[in-house]
C-alpha cells in the first residue's frame, strides 16, 4: 500500500493492489473487487477520509474508530490480501519463488469484522504499560491527531486493545494459511519467511492513541520475525 503513483513500477513481476487511503483507493484492486461485489468499507471511509470523517457518527468519536467492521469477514482487507497471496502461492512448483504480502491492518479504524471483533473481552484486558489518567500538554504541542485524546477513557482503551487484539489476530490466521499452503508443497522447510511492520500504535501510552506524534516506544518498536 501507498505506492504513489498507485501502480509504481518497484521491480515486481506482478502487483496486486489493497489501499486504504490516498488515490490509490479509487482504482486498486482490493476497491475495485468490492464494487463488483456491491459492497463500500465504509468505517475505512469515514476514518481514513476528511470529507468523510467530518460527518462520522458519534460511535466512531467515542469509541475512537473501535466498531465491528461493516464488511463481513470474506469482504474484508485482511481476507482478501490473504486470499490473493494463496492463489499466487497455488501456482508455484518448486524454488524461485518471492512473494511480499502487505496486511492493510491492525491499522485504524480499528474494525475487524465478525467474528474477531468477539475474541478478546474489554472487561478482562489490562491497560497497557506507559498508560496515564490523562494527558501530558507537552505531547500535544507537536500534533493533536485524530482524536480527542483528552476524551480517552480506561473504558474505550479496553475497548480498542480488544478490537485491536481481534484484527491481529486475523491476520495470524491468515498468515497460518500461507505456512500451511507452503508445508502442503513441502515448500515449508526451504522458505526464509520474513514478518515485520512498519510502525506501532500508542495504544494508551502518555492517554494517547494512534501514531501522529513524538516518537516513542510504542510506535518504534516492531516485529521482526525471520524464519
Amino acid at each position: 500500500m501507498h505506492f504513489t503513483p498507485t501502480y509504481l513500477d518497484v521491480g515486481f513481476d506482478e502487483m496486486l493492489l489493497a489501499e486504504q487511503d490516498g488515490p490509490g483507493r479509487v482504482d486498486d484492486d482490493y476497491h475495485r473487487w468490492l464494487m463488483q461485489e456491491g459492497v463500500c468499507d465504509r468505517n475505512d471511509l469515514e476514518d481514513q477520509r476528511g470529507e468523510y470523517r467530518k460527518e462520522a457518527g458519534e460511535d466512531y468519536w467515542e469509541q475512537f474508530g473501535a466498531l465491528t467492521s461493516n464488511l463481513s469477514e470474506k469482504h474484508y482487507s485482511t481476507t482478501w490480501i490473504g486470499d490473493q497471496s494463496l492463489k499466487v502461492m497455488s501456482d508455484w512448483d518448486g524454488g524461485g519463488n518471492m512473494l511480499m504480502t502487505g496486511f492493510i491492518k491492525p491499522h485504524h479504524p480499528f474494525d475487524p469484522p465478525e467474528p474477531w471483533d468477539k475474541m478478546y473481552d474489554p472487561e478482562k484486558l489490562k491497560v497497557l504499560p506507559g498508560w496515564t489518567e490523562s494527558c501530558i500538554p507537552s505531547d500535544l504541542d507537536y500534533k493533536r491527531g485524530y482524536f480527542p485524546h483528552e476524551k480517552l477513557s480506561e473504558e474505550v482503551q479496553r475497548k480498542v486493545m480488544a478490537m485491536y487484539y481481534g484484527s491481529i489476530s486475523q491476520i495470524d490466521d491468515q498468515v497460518g494459511r500461507m505456512i500451511e499452503a507452503l508445508k502442503a508443497k513441502a515448500m515449508y522447510d526451504e522458505t526464509m519467511i520474513i514478518f515485520t511492520a512498519d510502525h506501532g500504535d500508542y495504544m494508551g501510552f502518555h492517554h494517547m492513541m494512534l501514531k501522529g506524534n513524538l516518537m516513542y516506544d510504542p510506535i518504534m518498536r516492531v516485529p521482526l520475525i525471520i524464519k
